[in-house]
């Protein structure tokens, strides 16, 4: 199977399975993704409403917080390019992916996994941190505090039915803690939650849809 890639949302995209045109609409879906929501680009629309207080019909925020949609429309976007492959095939991007057949698919901590059906999503702070006054920082926000979050977690990947579900599910899942796992059995979501040191820790719903994991 071909694999196109290609960089957009501050990550690589790969697409497998695609026709050539269907390979360039995708393309063309990310980027314009890019140029409207990336915080990594200087043009963005989100880095220039980021750089103003937007005042009347547009937007008024808190002086010094900005707004980062990346993951949420990332998810999305993923979602909407499988939509678009006429066959089996997958889209991929940092950590997001979604597909139509049976494909392994890598994890954090060097398994993986065979998605059959839905999207797959991963996210945690192993990519996106920096030391500031000698403490790491990282982008999972907690709303309690407003601060990065504390978590037993380094990366939390969830199967749900579409890309964009998993993505905003791995995100609650990594904030709650140890509470994450219950949280996802209690929806029907599959969770593995990799801690900073030793082996990942699967929910219930994990252990019964992996029959036999696919070795890295």
């Amino acid at each position: 199977m071909s694999v196109r890639s290609f960089p957009a949302m501050g990550c690589i995209v790969e697409v497998g399975g695609a026709t050539a045109r269907e390979a360039e609409a995708i393309e063309r879906i990310f980027q314009a993704r890019d140029r409207q929501f990336s915080r990594f680009r200087e043009d963005s629309e989100l880095t220039r409403v980021n750089r103003k207080r937007m005042v009347g019909r547009l937007l008024v925020r808190p002086v010094g917080l900005e707004l980062d949609l990346n993951g949420v429309v990332k998810g999305q976007t993923v979602d909407e390019a499988v939509g678009l492959l006429s066959g089996d095939g997958f889209v991929t991007a940092g950590g997001d992916y979604a597909g139509r057949g049976e494909f392994d698919v890598a994890l954090p901590g060097g398994d993986s996994v065979r998605v059959t059906r839905g999207g797959l999503a991963t996210s945690g702070t192993t990519k996106r941190r920096w030391l500031r006054a000698g403490v790491w920082q990282h982008h999972l926000i907690d709303p309690r505090s407003g601060r990065p979050a504390e978590s037993p977690w380094a990366e939390v990947t969830v199967n749900a039915g579409t890309c964009l579900e998993a993505d905003v599910a791995a995100k609650a899942a990594f904030l709650l803690g140890f509470d994450g796992p219950a949280w996802l059995d209690a929806r029907g979501l599959a969770g593995r939650f990799l801690p900073e040191d030793g082996p990942p820790v699967l929910n219930d719903v994990w252990e019964r849809s992996v029959a036999d994991p696919v070795a890295a």
